[in-house]
């Protein structure tokens, strides 16, 4: 956990992290119920989990970093000014021992953070309706990566993982990796159990 967390908050410290919440995200507003809970896993700066309490939701976002924590409080601060209908609960935990509540919340996101134990968790942990979104990277061999197997997702892994839901959007897009100027392969899905 130590080391993680120092990875993180390095990163954090050195890189500068979007602030706008994610397209595929701010793009489903329709999608979203006004009230409700929402986990976002591993949040960072929390750009998307400011993004969904501004819709209402009543949001748990967690990161390992307590620089990206710090940083989500003090934007979720500067931001909120009393109009934000939901409420953000932001927590320095580590994900690798974090155990998601059956059917405990409406929207789940999940975005450049890859953890199998949980991944598989997600379909149980979302209520009847509910929506998962995740953005994240996936082997391709036409965009080779020096991401950890163990951190990218597996084609079709996510059509097994989500095999009794509705898929909303399944699609890739290819990213330029600004730290290391490669590009990779991400894919953005939503899912509604």
């Amino acid at each position: 956990m130590q080391e993680d967390k120092e990875k993180w908050n390095k990163r954090y410290l050195q890189m500068q992290m979007p602030l706008e919440s994610s397209d595929i995200i701010r793009e489903s507003t329709m999608l979203l119920p006004h009230s409700g809970r929402a986990l976002d896993i591993a949040c960072g700066n929390g750009r998307n989990a400011r993004f969904l309490a501004s819709c209402g939701l009543d949001v748990r976002a967690i990161d390992i970093s307590d620089i990206a924590i710090n940083l989500a409080n003090k934007l979720y601060g500067e931001s909120n000014n009393h109009q934000t209908k939901g409420s953000l609960e932001l927590l320095c935990w580590d994900l690798d021992s974090y155990h998601i509540e059956p059917k405990s919340y409406d929207v789940i996101c999940n975005f450049y953070f890859l953890n199998r134990k949980i991944l598989y968790q997600i379909p149980s942990a979302l209520k009847p309706n509910g929506l998962f979104f995740l953005e994240t990277f996936e082997e391709n061999k036409d965009y080779p990566t020096n991401i950890d197997s163990a951190k990218i997702l597996h084609q079709d892994e996510l059509l097994e993982v989500f095999k009794d839901c509705q898929i909303i959007l399944n699609q890739t897009k290819i990213i330029t990796r600004d730290r290391i100027d490669q590009q990779a392969c991400v894919r953005q899905f939503i899912a509604r159990i």
